[in-house]
């Protein structure tokens, strides 16, 4: 999979519980990484695209080379 974009954004901290809702609700796979690239949040609709839990996402890094998906 190919990423469709990227974003950066810098939001008020009132807007933040608004839109992690709006994310974790979202048909398509969302994941946000930092410019390390270490994995910071993964939407519900990524999870079951990836077939993977969140505790095996969070904080590795996309580049690791014995990650495949």
């Amino acid at each position: 999979l190919a990423p469709v974009g990227t974003v950066a954004v810098n939001l008020p901290p009132l807007l933040e519980p608004e839109l992690r809702h709006l994310v974790d609700t979202l048909p398509v796979g969302v994941l946000v990484q930092d410019a390390t690239p270490t994995i910071r949040y993964v939407n519900p609709r990524a999870l079951d695209l990836l077939g993977m839990t969140a505790d095996q996402l969070l904080g590795r890094s996309i580049l690791d080379p014995h990650w495949s998906v």
